[in-house]
């Protein structure tokens, strides 16, 4: 499994290796997977856990800033003890009747 992550994350950033090689560490944490044919999303580090669209390979559209945003989460939890619990990404904000993701 984490060489299959790692093969779908060097497409969306093709030197991972070197752009995000302080991270690097926590690629094998990443839960990647393939939802749908050539549609790959990640399980979020947060405490909701839901899941995000990273690649498509059908419309060769890439998100590598959800990949860096949760090896940061990694980080934030393993290295520096923030409790998962009290993290939330794209968190609802109401404003009067509209409500708002703030991300």
């Amino acid at each position: 499994m984490y060489e299959k992550t790692k093969s779908v994350i060097n497409k969306i950033i093709p030197n991972f290796e070197t752009d995000v090689s302080i991270l690097k560490s926590h690629l094998s944490k990443l839960q990647v997977y393939e939802k749908s044919p050539k549609q790959w999303y990640i399980k979020s580090h947060d405490a909701y856990g839901k899941e995000k669209l990273i690649f498509d390979d059908n419309k060769n559209q890439k998100k590598p800033e959800e990949i860096v945003r949760q090896l940061f989460l990694f980080e934030l939890t393993d290295n520096y003890g923030y409790p998962i619990d009290k993290i939330k990404v794209e968190e609802e904000v109401i404003f009067g009747r509209e409500k708002k993701s703030s991300n």
